[in-house]
Parts: C-alpha cells; sequence; structure tokens
C-alpha cells in the first residue's frame, strides 16, 4: 500500500495541471476525497494565488471530517479575499457540523452582507435551522429560496427535509375527531 503513495506523488509530481485537475475532479466524482485532496493540495501548491484548488482542499478536508484542517484551508482563502463568500460557506459548514451555531451564523450573516440573493448562503442558512431543530425557520428560508430558484434540486430536498415531519399514528384522526368535537359538539 506504501508503493501506492509513492507512485502516485510520482506520477502527480509528472502531471501538467490539467491533467491533475482531470484526475482531481474524477477522484471527487469517484468519491475518493483523500485522493482528490491530494490533487488539489498540489495544485495550490502550484498556484498558490488560485483561490479556488484550495476551496477544493478545504471542502474535501471538510468531507473527511478534518475541521481544523478545513478551518485553517478556507482562513488562508479569506485572507487573500475576505469577501470570498465561497470560503465564508465553506467554513459556516464546518461550524454547523461541529455543532457551533452562533460561530456559523456569524460567518452566514456576513456572507449574506455579501451576497443576500446567493442561493448557497441560504442553503446554508436553511441547513444551519434544521440542524438546530428550528423548522420553522428553515422552512421560511427555503418557501423564500424555492421563489427565486424554483428549479433548486437542492432546496426541494431541504424542503421535503424541514416541512415532512412523520406525524404520530393516528394524528389526522385525532386531529378530525377534536375538530368535529369544537365545532359540532359532542359529536
Amino acid at each position: 500500500m506504501r508503493w501506492l503513495g509513492l507512485a502516485l506523488i510520482v506520477l502527480v509530481t509528472a502531471c501538467s495541471a490539467g491533467d491533475m485537475e482531470t484526475m482531481a475532479e474524477q477522484a471527487v466524482a469517484g468519491r475518493r476525497h483523500a485522493e482528490a485532496r491530494r490533487y488539489y493540495e498540489r495544485l495550490a501548491e502550484r498556484d498558490p494565488l488560485n483561490e479556488d484548488y484550495l476551496l477544493w482542499v478545504g471542502r474535501l478536508s471538510g468531507w473527511l471530517k478534518e475541521y481544523d484542517d478545513a478551518d485553517r484551508t478556507y482562513d488562508r482563502v479569506l485572507t487573500q479575499q475576505p469577501r470570498n463568500v465561497e470560503a465564508l460557506v465553506g467554513k459556516a459548514y464546518i461550524a454547523i457540523w461541529q455543532e457551533r451555531f452562533d460561530d456559523a451564523e456569524t460567518l452566514l450573516a456576513t456572507a449574506s452582507g455579501i451576497a443576500p440573493e446567493n442561493v448557497e448562503v441560504q442553503l446554508a442558512r436553511a441547513r444551519s435551522y434544521r440542524n438546530q431543530g428550528r423548522l420553522e425557520r428553515a422552512a421560511s428560508i427555503v418557501v423564500d429560496l424555492l421563489e427565486r430558484a424554483p428549479d433548486n434540486t437542492e432546496a426541494h430536498e431541504l424542503r421535503a427535509a424541514v416541512t415532512d415531519t412523520p406525524r404520530p399514528s393516528g394524528f389526522f384522526e385525532r386531529m378530525r375527531a377534536t375538530l368535529r368535537r369544537s365545532i359540532c359538539g359532542n359529536a
């Protein structure tokens, strides 16, 4: 297994940036996140001012649950571009996954101030509220988002997650009976 890692390093060194980007994209598509991150780290070393590579390193580190690495990477992007909405949202997701909801809210408020109509910012806000159990607030954001972006698949999935809560067995029958009693008396 160790020789496979060495072979990968040799291959990465010999590759052009375009080839390496293709391999990174294929690794992401194949859900080989650690491999993809290695490619993007190498690309970022070659081109340290390319924030897209760093954003991918941060995103992949988050998916790998290496939250400190993800935070540091997003901070590098924000040092170069303090108003980078994608880095703010990425950092907010790291906070959400760690249940640091106040930190996430601060980051998302900043991102929303920069790009109030940004779909990714609004999705992150709704997901943060969903993870906090604040389903009505999450649903409100999703409804507003779907008015602006009615074809957004993620928003539709999130709407289902925040509005389609399971009802207890017999819930609707009990509600009908209660309503009937309150309107019709003891019927």
